[in-house]
Order: structure tokens, then C-alpha cells, then sequence
């Protein structure tokens, strides 16, 4: 493939065979005019969502978790109306990434079920990075000349990603006279690998959202060491200042979440089989 075109977009450089960004940086150090075929043998390549003005559709698929994205989006296009073609890739893992204009879009979801990430603020791997030997693959919306075709969302679809900003403290059980939080020596390690949510806030600390990052904090006060490992999950974001990562992490010593309470703005909770309702401080 003629990389030519895909130059003209912000583009950064990720590590070899991963999707870590080796820039001091990372997706704030992208930048047009990158000469693809002078990097493709030593890096992989990263793709900067909104700083190309596009919004990506990411499609995960993974048979032992039960993840079909592609599927998710089929049936949502019974409700919808159907999708139009647009530059699409694949990827190593069986994925799609669906890479439309972002016309429209003013404060997105970050998820569609449990299987559809949506890469707004973010980035995605893109063609020609591999993982493992396996190719990210453009596969749609390359017409006869070699152009990308990106497209705009239909105003259903818009009106479905773009949520309405609420006053999410409002949904949060407040700490009262009769909740006493309990401190734990937890395994922040165990943690990561087991709660979907934690991870989500540590991997995207760069670019994680407001509701998101409060929430981590809420969680984060039951643990004995948790003040230091909020400050630590902060510093990557753009927008780092100690005195207020302090000040969230005391502020949220007020509030009392659970999985039921954070599956309102992370939508895979609903599907976790740990969320039984209960305190992430038991």
C-alpha cells in the first residue's frame, strides 16, 4: 500500500510490536508528515482520533470473553439504520476499527455494550503496526485511486453516542453518619487484572475522562496506599497538577460507590461477574 495519504493525518510513534507510545508525550507529540515507510520496520504507528477530526468505532473480538463488536454493531443498526461504509481496518486480534468523521459529535459515550469502545480522545494502532507477526489491515473505504472514504454518522447515531453531560455526584450514595469505609491492604495488582474498570483507568490514564477518574479515586480511598497510586495514575493526562489529584482524592473520601454505581458511566460493569451490588471496600 502507498502510505502517502495516510501522512497527511496526525500520526505518533508506538514501541515495536506494541501499542505503547515511545514519544515523552505520547499522542501529544502527534504530527503530520510522517514518512510511514521510513519507520514501519521499528515502530508501530498511532493514529490521534480527534486531532484528525474522526471518532473510531473499536470492535473487540475475543470468543472466550464473548465479545463480538462487529455483531453488537449489526444489531444496533436494526435500531439505527445502517451504518455507511467508511475506512475500515482490521485487527491482529480479529477486531474492527470503524473510522468516521466527527461531524457532530460533542460529548460522546466512551462504550456501546460490552464489546465497542469509542476512541474519541484517543488513539488507535493503525496499518501497517503489527502485534506478534498479525497486521493491522486496512479491509474498507479506499476507493480505485487509493483515497481514504471517511464518513459522516447518520443523525441516529449521533443522537445515540452523544450522551447528555449530567451531574453524575447526584447518583452517588453520599457518605453519611452510618457508613464507615473500611482500609485495606488490597493487591492493586489482583485488582487490575480482575475489575474491568480499573484497568480501563489505569490504560487510558492519559486520556481518561472526569466521571471516570473520580470513581478511581472513590476506589482507590479503600486502600491503604491508595493516595499514592491515584497520584501515580494521574500524572500521564496532559492536565496533571498535584493539588488537584489531592484534593479529588479527598473530596471522594465523601462517597461510597460500587459496581452497581460506576456501571452507570462504565457500561462493561453491567456485565461483570464480580458486580454483585456490592463495596469495593469489603
Amino acid at each position: 500500500m502507498n502510505y502517502k495519504q495516510l501522512e497527511d493525518f496526525y500520526l505518533f510513534l508506538l514501541s515495536k510490536n506494541s501499542k505503547i507510545p515511545c514519544t515523552k508525550h505520547g499522542q501529544y507529540d502527534a504530527k503530520k508528515g510522517i514518512q510511514i515507510c521510513k519507520y514501519k520496520n521499528n515502530y508501530n504507528i498511532g493514529f490521534v482520533a480527534d486531532k484528525n477530526n474522526c471518532i473510531v468505532l473499536d470492535c473487540d473480538f475475543d470468543i472466550q470473553r464473548n465479545l463480538n463488536g462487529v455483531e453488537t454493531l449489526k444489531k444496533l443498526e436494526y435500531e439505527l439504520g445502517t451504518l455507511p461504509d467508511t475506512l475500515t481496518q482490521s485487527t491482529p486480534r480479529g477486531g474492527k476499527h470503524l473510522i468516521y468523521k466527527d461531524t457532530g459529535i460533542k460529548n460522546p459515550i466512551g462504550k456501546i455494550g460490552k464489546d465497542v469502545d469509542i476512541k474519541y480522545r484517543g488513539y488507535i494502532t493503525i496499518e501497517p503496526s503489527s502485534i506478534n507477526g498479525a497486521k493491522y489491515k486496512f479491509t474498507n473505504g479506499i476507493d480505485k485511486n487509493g483515497n481514504f472514504i471517511i464518513a459522516e454518522l447518520p443523525n441516529s447515531w449521533l443522537n445515540y453516542i452523544n450522551k447528555t453531560k449530567n451531574n453524575f455526584y447526584k447518583t452517588i450514595d453520599v457518605n453519611n453518619n452510618n457508613y464507615q469505609r473500611k482500609i485495606i491492604n488490597g493487591n492493586f495488582q489482583k485488582m487490575y487484572e480482575k475489575c474491568a474498570f480499573i484497568k480501563h483507568c489505569v490504560d487510558n490514564a492519559s486520556v481518561l475522562d472526569e466521571i471516570s477518574w473520580f470513581y478511581f479515586a472513590c476506589v482507590l480511598n479503600s486502600l491503604s496506599n491508595g493516595e499514592s497510586l491515584f497520584d501515580l495514575y494521574s500524572r500521564p493526562h496532559k492536565d496533571y497538577d498535584p493539588i488537584l489529584v489531592n484534593k479529588k482524592f479527598q473530596n471522594a473520601k465523601k462517597y461510597n460507590v460500587n459496581c452497581n454505581t460506576i456501571s452507570r458511566c462504565f457500561a462493561e460493569c453491567k456485565f461483570c461477574v464480580y458486580n454483585q451490588g456490592g463495596n469495593y471496600a469489603k
